[in-house]
Protein backbone atom coordinates (compact mmCIF):
# COMPACT_ATOMS: atom_id res chain seq x y z
CA UNK A 1 0.00 0.00 0.00
CA UNK A 2 1.45 3.37 -0.97
CA UNK A 3 0.66 6.53 0.88
CA UNK A 4 0.20 8.60 -2.26
CA UNK A 5 0.14 12.33 -1.76
CA UNK A 6 1.61 12.22 1.70
CA UNK A 7 4.70 11.34 3.63
CA UNK A 8 4.63 9.64 6.98
CA UNK A 9 7.26 10.44 9.52
CA UNK A 10 7.19 8.59 12.82
CA UNK A 11 8.66 9.94 16.04
CA UNK A 12 9.75 7.70 18.87
CA UNK A 13 8.04 8.52 22.15
CA UNK A 14 9.25 6.26 24.91
CA UNK A 15 9.13 3.11 22.81
CA UNK A 16 5.97 3.90 20.82
CA UNK A 17 5.28 6.15 17.87
CA UNK A 18 2.82 8.73 16.65
CA UNK A 19 2.54 9.20 12.89
CA UNK A 20 2.58 12.74 11.53
CA UNK A 21 1.22 13.17 8.02
CA UNK A 22 2.68 15.87 5.78
CA UNK A 23 1.80 16.46 2.14
CA UNK A 24 4.20 15.87 -0.75
CA UNK A 25 3.82 15.70 -4.53
CA UNK A 26 3.70 11.89 -4.77
CA UNK A 27 5.27 8.80 -3.30
CA UNK A 28 7.76 7.14 -5.60
CA UNK A 29 9.19 4.64 -3.10
CA UNK A 30 8.61 1.02 -4.11
CA UNK A 31 6.60 -1.27 -1.86
CA UNK A 32 8.63 -3.94 -0.01
CA UNK A 33 7.96 -7.27 -1.74
CA UNK A 34 8.03 -10.94 -0.81
CA UNK A 35 7.38 -10.10 2.84
CA UNK A 36 7.16 -13.17 5.05
CA UNK A 37 6.71 -13.80 8.76
CA UNK A 38 7.69 -16.91 10.70
CA UNK A 39 7.82 -17.91 14.36
CA UNK A 40 11.23 -17.20 15.89
CA UNK A 41 13.45 -19.58 17.82
CA UNK A 42 12.36 -18.26 21.24
CA UNK A 43 8.95 -17.80 22.84
CA UNK A 44 7.27 -14.56 21.82
CA UNK A 45 9.43 -14.03 18.73
CA UNK A 46 8.54 -13.44 15.09
CA UNK A 47 11.06 -13.11 12.25
CA UNK A 48 10.13 -10.86 9.31
CA UNK A 49 11.90 -11.04 5.93
CA UNK A 50 11.51 -8.99 2.74
CA UNK A 51 13.26 -8.09 -0.50
CA UNK A 52 15.22 -4.85 -0.26
CA UNK A 53 13.95 -1.74 -2.01
CA UNK A 54 16.42 0.45 -3.95
CA UNK A 55 17.06 4.05 -2.87
CA UNK A 56 15.41 4.01 0.57
CA UNK A 57 16.74 5.46 3.81
CA UNK A 58 15.29 2.87 6.18
CA UNK A 59 12.45 0.46 6.88
CA UNK A 60 9.67 0.83 9.44
CA UNK A 61 7.19 -1.63 10.95
CA UNK A 62 3.58 -1.51 12.16
CA UNK A 63 1.81 -4.44 13.79
CA UNK A 64 -1.10 -5.53 15.93
CA UNK A 65 -3.21 -8.52 16.94
CA UNK A 66 -6.01 -7.85 14.45
CA UNK A 67 -5.90 -7.45 10.69
CA UNK A 68 -5.39 -3.80 9.66
CA UNK A 69 -5.44 -2.68 13.33
CA UNK A 70 -1.86 -1.66 14.05
CA UNK A 71 -1.35 -0.58 17.65
CA UNK A 72 2.44 -1.02 17.77
CA UNK A 73 5.30 0.18 15.63
CA UNK A 74 9.05 0.41 15.27
CA UNK A 75 10.28 3.55 13.52
CA UNK A 76 13.57 2.13 12.25
CA UNK A 77 14.09 -1.60 11.70
CA UNK A 78 17.12 -1.23 9.45
CA UNK A 79 18.84 0.76 6.72
CA UNK A 80 18.47 0.28 2.96
CA UNK A 81 20.36 -3.05 2.96
CA UNK A 82 18.26 -4.64 5.73
CA UNK A 83 16.12 -7.59 4.70
CA UNK A 84 15.04 -9.10 8.03
CA UNK A 85 14.01 -8.07 11.53
CA UNK A 86 13.17 -10.05 14.68
CA UNK A 87 10.30 -8.83 16.86
CA UNK A 88 10.61 -10.02 20.46
CA UNK A 89 8.57 -9.82 23.66
CA UNK A 90 5.30 -10.68 21.90
CA UNK A 91 2.58 -12.69 23.61
CA UNK A 92 3.42 -16.32 22.94
CA UNK A 93 0.86 -18.24 20.91
CA UNK A 94 -0.86 -15.06 19.70
CA UNK A 95 -1.42 -14.24 16.03
CA UNK A 96 0.14 -10.93 14.93
CA UNK A 97 -0.38 -8.95 11.71
CA UNK A 98 2.54 -6.98 10.22
CA UNK A 99 3.33 -4.44 7.47
CA UNK A 100 6.84 -3.34 6.51
CA UNK A 101 7.29 0.22 5.24
CA UNK A 102 10.06 1.48 2.94
CA UNK A 103 10.95 5.08 3.87
CA UNK A 104 12.60 7.82 1.79
CA UNK A 105 10.70 11.10 1.44
CA UNK A 106 7.49 9.12 1.91
CA UNK A 107 6.50 5.66 3.13
CA UNK A 108 5.20 2.73 1.08
CA UNK A 109 3.81 -0.20 3.08
CA UNK A 110 3.85 -3.85 2.06
CA UNK A 111 0.87 -6.14 1.99
CA UNK A 112 -0.07 -7.50 5.40
CA UNK A 113 1.42 -10.79 6.62
CA UNK A 114 0.52 -12.69 9.78
CA UNK A 115 1.94 -15.44 11.94
CA UNK A 116 1.52 -16.90 15.40
CA UNK A 117 4.31 -15.91 17.82
CA UNK A 118 6.16 -18.96 19.07
CA UNK A 119 5.12 -20.49 22.36
CA UNK A 120 2.15 -21.43 24.49
CA UNK A 121 -0.85 -19.11 24.50
CA UNK A 122 -1.50 -18.50 28.21
CA UNK A 123 -5.19 -17.79 27.46
CA UNK A 124 -5.77 -21.32 26.14
CA UNK A 125 -2.90 -23.23 27.79
CA UNK A 126 -2.44 -25.15 24.55
CA UNK A 127 0.68 -25.46 22.45
CA UNK A 128 -0.45 -23.40 19.48
CA UNK A 129 2.75 -23.25 17.47
CA UNK A 130 1.53 -23.38 13.89
CA UNK A 131 -2.14 -23.75 14.87
CA UNK A 132 -4.68 -20.99 14.16
CA UNK A 133 -6.06 -20.01 17.55
CA UNK A 134 -7.26 -16.47 18.19
CA UNK A 135 -7.53 -14.56 21.43
CA UNK A 136 -10.84 -13.19 22.64
CA UNK A 137 -12.48 -10.76 20.21
CA UNK A 138 -11.37 -7.18 20.71
CA UNK A 139 -8.51 -8.01 23.06
CA UNK A 140 -5.67 -5.53 22.70
CA UNK A 141 -2.22 -5.71 24.27
CA UNK A 142 -2.43 -3.70 27.46
CA UNK A 143 -5.65 -2.43 28.95
CA UNK A 144 -8.39 -1.28 26.61
CA UNK A 145 -9.82 2.18 27.14
CA UNK A 146 -13.62 2.15 27.36
CA UNK A 147 -14.28 5.29 29.45
CA UNK A 148 -15.09 8.75 28.05
CA UNK A 149 -11.90 10.17 29.58
CA UNK A 150 -8.36 8.92 30.12
CA UNK A 151 -5.63 10.20 32.46
CA UNK A 152 -2.28 10.25 30.64
CA UNK A 153 0.33 8.02 32.26
CA UNK A 154 4.10 8.35 32.03
CA UNK A 155 5.28 6.87 28.71
CA UNK A 156 1.91 7.26 26.92
CA UNK A 157 1.61 8.67 23.41
CA UNK A 158 -1.55 9.66 21.56
CA UNK A 159 -1.06 6.79 19.11
CA UNK A 160 -0.77 4.30 21.97
CA UNK A 161 -3.90 5.73 23.60
CA UNK A 162 -5.76 5.59 20.25
CA UNK A 163 -4.67 1.97 19.84
CA UNK A 164 -6.16 1.10 23.20
CA UNK A 165 -9.33 3.18 22.68
CA UNK A 166 -10.08 2.35 19.03
CA UNK A 167 -7.74 -0.49 18.07
CA UNK A 168 -6.11 1.85 15.52
CA UNK A 169 -2.94 3.87 16.21
CA UNK A 170 -3.70 6.12 13.25
CA UNK A 171 -6.85 7.45 15.00
CA UNK A 172 -4.69 9.58 17.32
CA UNK A 173 -5.84 12.74 15.51
CA UNK A 174 -9.43 12.14 16.71
CA UNK A 175 -8.23 12.44 20.32
CA UNK A 176 -5.97 15.41 19.50
CA UNK A 177 -8.86 17.34 17.90
CA UNK A 178 -11.28 16.57 20.75
CA UNK A 179 -8.74 17.93 23.25
CA UNK A 180 -7.42 20.89 21.19
CA UNK A 181 -3.91 19.44 21.17
CA UNK A 182 -1.84 21.33 18.58
CA UNK A 183 1.19 19.03 18.73
CA UNK A 184 0.20 15.36 19.06
CA UNK A 185 3.75 14.51 20.17
CA UNK A 186 3.41 16.56 23.34
CA UNK A 187 1.20 15.16 26.08
CA UNK A 188 2.01 15.18 29.76
CA UNK A 189 1.33 12.72 32.57
CA UNK A 190 -1.76 13.73 34.52
CA UNK A 191 -3.57 15.32 31.55
CA UNK A 192 -7.20 14.26 31.39
CA UNK A 193 -8.13 13.51 27.77
CA UNK A 194 -11.62 13.26 26.34
CA UNK A 195 -11.98 10.01 24.37
CA UNK A 196 -14.62 10.66 21.68
CA UNK A 197 -16.63 7.62 20.60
Amino acid sequence: MKWLGCSIFMAMLVGVFSPVVTFAASCTVSVPSNVSASAGSQDGQVILRWNTVPNVDRYTLVYGTASNKYIHGVVNIGNQTASSFTVSSLNSGTRYFFKIGAVKDCTSFSSEVSVMAKGVNKNTQQNVLGVSVRRSKGQVLGSSITADTYVVQRGDSLSQIAGKAYGDVFAFDKIAKANNIANPHVINPGMVLKIPK
